[in-house]
């Protein structure tokens, strides 16, 4: 054990996430920084993430499957515009609502263009000005335990079958 470790041996830690139990329309994510009512968070030690002010929120939705579930909860830090990293996973917190997207560079210096990993979603552009914060997701927390892959291939197996389906009613 090191001197720190011995001299705080069993006396209570601060947390270095703070989980916000919010609903993906309540309020900003900046004002929750800024302003943070700390008895009505839960804030803990996941001793793999070693930064501070970190904040775990839920994601609903599925349009970052199969990186991200609906019901995990992501792990985020704050950042400003300049530090994102092009590629990456943030929560962004804009005047249409909240989304969880992956932030790649625009063509126009004050937009971004965001992306979904589900295939299924469209990227779309946002003006930097539309943006109240950005936070990067630094990890995932999640209670699903099936394997990612196995309900693609479940839902492409269905489409297999009504295909062979709709072929022999029109046959008949």
């Amino acid at each position: 054990m090191s001197a720190d470790e011995i001299l705080t041996y069993n006396t209570p830690k601060q947390g270095n996430v703070t989980y916000i139990p919010i609903s993906a329309k309540a309020g900003s994510l900046a004002e929750l920084a800024e302003q943070p009512h700390r008895e009505d968070f839960i804030s803990f030690n996941i001793p793999i993430f070693n930064d501070n002010n970190l904040y775990m929120m839920d994601v609903d939705g599925d349009s970052m499957y199969d990186t991200i579930s609906h019901g995990d909860h992501l792990i985020i830090k704050q950042v400003e515009d300049s530090h994102v990293r092009f590629g990456e996973i943030y929560v962004i917190d804009a005047v249409d609502g909240r989304v969880t997207k992956r932030i790649y560079r625009h063509s126009e210096k004050n937009h971004f263009i965001l992306k979904s990993d589900n295939e299924t979603y469209q990227p779309y552009d946002i003006h930097r000005k539309d943006i109240f914060s950005l936070w990067h997701v630094k990890g995932v927390v999640s209670r699903n335990l099936t394997r990612r892959n196995l309900l693609a291939k479940r839902l492409q197996m269905l489409e297999e079958n009504i295909t062979v389906l709709s072929r022999n009613i029109k046959s008949k």
